[in-house]
């Protein structure tokens, strides 16, 4: 019998989390296990209870969630973190992208493409908005120069990343084990000059790769 996808959401707005679990609770392959309204409950959650992926609000109070991130990834390193946001300003998109989020979507996304998102980010995907992509800075010579490095084989990949392929899904498409695409993806991310998948389909993307 299949897991279910443990869900956990950290909102400050009782409101919207009623909404929230009402709808998690009509999907019979999800389970919400934990709900928190501010960082520091948030991450007393993620270290009590195992969590596949963490709905995580931008804005929860005075708190900034994108500074709730690498506490989270430090804290419990295989949760998923999909970010909700109201605010589409470049430097928010921008530090969010660095930050190390699996993916993020506006707040006001339809229930059934937050579902798929759950479901994608949950497999490994990444994903992304791309009207809240087009609020990022623009693409300068630098990382231009930097995506200039990648071999064909690193620059197949990356590709595959920004359409929100998972390791295994990218290994079995390009017909290499996904030992393979770790390895490769490890010199993209030391050529690029980032730390996980999500800033390096950003900057990918940034500059047209899709």
């Amino acid at each position: 019998m299949r897991t279910k996808i443990r869900i956990a959401m950290v909102e400050d707005h009782p409101v919207v989390r009623e909404g929230l679990r009402v709808l998690l609770d009509l999907e019979p392959d999800m389970e919400l296990v934990g709900e928190a309204g501010s960082a520091t409950s948030a991450l007393a959650l993620i270290q009590r209870i195992p969590v596949d992926v963490l709905l995580l609000d931008l804005v929860l109070g005075e708190e900034d969630g994108i500074d709730l991130i690498p506490a989270i990834r430090k804290a419990a390193p295989e949760t998923r973190i999909l970010a909700l946001s109201s605010f589409t300003d470049p430097a928010r998109m921008a530090r969010l992208a660095s930050a190390g989020a699996d993916g993020f979507l506006p707040k006001t996304v339809d229930p059934t493409h937050l579902l798929a998102a759950i479901r994608q980010v949950a497999a490994g995907r990444v994903v992304f908005d791309r009207a809240m992509l087009k609020a990022l800075q623009e693409p300068d010579a630098e990382e231009a120069k930097r995506l200039a490095q990648l071999t064909s084989r690193e620059s197949q990949i990356l590709r595959q990343v920004t359409k929100g392929l998972s390791n295994k899904e990218i290994a079995d498409r390009l017909q290499i084990s996904e030992r393979t695409v770790k390895a490769h993806l490890q010199h993209i991310f030391d050529k690029l000059g980032v730390q996980d998948r999500t800033s390096a389909a950003v900057l990918a993307i940034r500059h047209g790769w899709m």
